[in-house]
Order: structure tokens, then sequence, then C-alpha cells
């Protein structure tokens, strides 16, 4: 390590504020530059976001930063269990929660965003709380955030390695999106008409419901996930490595441990959002979260179909009250209108899909393996204690 040198941040990156336009001004709203906030920093490489602005909201409010910036989340609750870093891979605009930094010319531009990435832990010390529960990470303490830097050729080596395997998280994650896209198309062609549906009724002809488990998340190894509704209304899918776990008694588990083929639909918090479970794994469900138990197995990739469908999502928008939280109950849930298929078309459709959704299971358990690898190899390149180069050291971390 006698090439690598200790600086702080501020003297290896510039740092830029970013803004919100003022809402009224419809002249800066929905354009064609992606303004980012902690929602639209979900993926390692940033290049949308659900909220678009126009090039005259810059400087009315927002900035650019430029491609190749390092986004850091500096204020919001999220702070309070990660520190959300990612890659912007085009001009973005941001907003007042986030910071970009710019690598000064010594600096490649995705090392920054490795070497912050890092030092997550110690990030995450930093942050304090203002009101209402809000984690914040003062600027200056990220300024004086010290950092291993090695030279520019070592720099390169690293980010190749980590590159690499950030490809291939990328590359899964594209293939389980197009499978679930897939599974999507299939089911609107056999079943948005009214064709291969018989006798109309409601959620609750099909399947039972139940509220989920009250109790906190941990990060704990105690053996049992703990799904919430934050785990599953981004994706439509959950990806078991990323939920916590929790304490429960076995009388507990008995009654909220979830089984293949469940389907869970949020009723607080992100209400109308769902997902199924698709495969065995020791976890429960929490309280915002309602279970739905088809009355017949064969029903479940049917029943996940019409969850995510125009249908059910209409009425569940139709459906929640409440003027400050939306909200809707298991009855109300259970009410949505839906029309049975015949046994034909369920048997058709359940021998189409399986396999499309196992595949895409497949593909985030590669993606989960490889994030692991990568978070082992992350601390140990960028502290020099493994050299990219050295495929030893690296084989010796565990990664397969």
């Amino acid at each position: 390590m006698h090439s690598w040198r200790s600086l702080e941040l501020e003297q290896i990156a510039d740092f830029y504020s970013g803004g919100t336009p003022r809402k009224s001004e419809s002249q800066y709203w929905n354009g064609d530059i992606p303004w980012i906030s902690a929602s639209s920093m979900h993926t390692m490489r940033v290049d949308s976001s659900e909220k678009m602005v126009t090039q005259e909201s810059i400087g009315n409010g927002t900035r650019i930063a430029p491609s190749g910036s390092t986004l850091v989340l500096v204020r919001g609750m999220s702070l309070l269990e990660e520190i959300r870093t990612v890659h912007a891979t085009r001009e973005v605009a941001f907003n007042q929660d986030v910071k970009a930094l710019v690598a000064k010319p010594h600096i490649d531009p995705w090392f920054l965003t490795y070497a912050v990435q890092a030092r997550h832990s110690e990030l995450i010390g930093a942050v304090h709380l203002a009101g209402h529960g809000t984690g914040v990470l003062a600027t200056e303490r990220l300024k004086k955030l010290r950092l291993p830097v090695p030279s520019p050729e070592e720099q390169q080596r690293i980010v190749g390695v980590l590159g690499a395997l950030d490809d291939l998280i990328e590359t899964n994650e594209y293939l389980a999106r197009t499978l679930d896209g897939l599974f999507h198309d299939i089911w609107a062609k056999l079943f948005a008409s009214s064709g291969t549906l018989t006798e109309r009724g409601v959620l609750a002809d099909l399947c039972a419901t139940q509220y989920g488990h009250t109790a906190s998340a941990t990060s704990a190894p105690t053996g049992v996930k703990f799904l919430r509704v934050t785990d599953i209304n981004k994706r439509n899918w959950v990806d078991w490595e990323t939920v916590p776990n929790c304490e429960i008694d076995e009388g507990a588990l008995r009654k909220y441990r979830l089984r293949r083929g469940d389907l869970l639909v949020a009723r607080m918090a992100d209400p109308g959002k769902s997902a199924i479970v698709e495969h065995d794994v020791e976890a429960v469900f929490a309280s915002y979260l309602v279970r739905l138990s088809p009355r017949r197995d064969d029903l479940s990739l049917f029943l996940f179909g019409y969850l995510k469908s125009r249908a059910f999502l209409d009425y569940a928008a139709g459906a929640m009250t409440g003027s400050v939280q939306k909200h809707m109950n298991a009855k109300v849930i259970a009410a949505a209108p839906v029309c049975q298929p015949d046994l034909e078309a369920i048997e058709t459709f359940t021998q189409i899909a399986s396999p499309i959704r196992e595949q895409l299971a497949a593909c985030i358990d590669e993606a989960s393996q490889l994030r692991r690898t990568r978070e082992e190899l992350l601390p140990l390149l960028m502290s020099g204690k493994v050299r990219a180069g050295d495929r030893a050291s690296i084989g010796a971390t565990g990664g397969e």
C-alpha cells in the first residue's frame, strides 16, 4: 500500500447541492431530465426517475449533476438504516436531500462512488436525528470523511473488478424484469377479456385474508425474515436477501409463517402494492400487510397476475380512504371484484407461467449471490488488503 494516500473526501471530489423547482410552475416539470430524489436511488446506476424536469428548471430551483457524478442521500428517514450512494450514468437534476460529488481530475469517477460506498458503516454512525425522526448526514462530516486513495492505475483495476460484478448483477436483474413483463403480458392475453372467465365474484371467494404481525425489524440473525411494505413496493418480486429479521415466539411464528403461494397486499404505507411468496422461506409478514391465502394452490399465480392488473389497481385507488394517509382494510381488499377463470384456462396459464417465475427467481438468487461477493470484496479492494489483480486473494474471500 506504499502508493496509497489517506485523503479527505473534499480533496478528491467537488460538492454540489440540488433543489426542487416550484411545483406551481408547469414549465419546469415533465421534461426529459431525470430529477433524482430518495425514491430514485434504489439501483447502483441511475439514469431515470419517475419525476422529470425541463431545461428551464435548471438554475430555477435545481441544478445538473454531470454524468459520472456520485449521488449521496444526506437527508431522509432511510438514513437511519442505510446510506444510499449511486452513480449517475447520464446528466441528471437532483433535489435538496441529495449531494452530488464530482470527481477531481486525478480520481476515477467510478472509484469515487465505490470509495464512498465502502465507508457505509462509518457514514451511518455520522447520521444525526432532525425533526420527526428524519436522519441527516451533515455535509461537513461527509467532506471530512477520510479515504484511502491509490494510483490512477490501481483505481482503474479496482473499478474493473467491481464494475464486472455490477454488470452481472444488472444483467440478472434485467432478465428478471423481462421475465416478469412476459408473465404479466401472458396473464393479460388470457384473462383481461372475459373469454376464459366464468362467474363473477370477489377476492373473498377465492382466498382467505389475515392481518400481519406487529414487531420491529432487526438485522440480528434471528433466523426469521420479516416482510414489510417497503420490501414489496418497488419490484414485482421479493429479494429475500434484503429483507430484515424479527424476534418472534413459536406461537406467533406458527400463526404468521409465510408459505409458498401466499399473496400479500399492502393495506397502509403504499396500499394496493402486492407480492407473491415464490420459495420456501422462514418468514413472517408485518402488520401493514394482509395475507391472501388461495383456497386452491393452482390459483396463486392467477391471483398474483390479477393483483398487478389494471382492474385491481383501479379498484384499490377508488377504495382507499384517509385524507392524510391512504389505507384500506382486509375487508375492502377482499371485496375486489374478480371473475374466476375456467379450470382449463388456469391449467394452461400455470403450465406456461410457472417456469417463467422459476427462472425469474433463479435470476434474483444469482444477483443476490453476486451482490454478496461484491459486498465482501468492496472493503477489501478499497482498503488495499486485496489487490485487484490478485486472483488468489479474491478467491479467498469466499465468492464463487
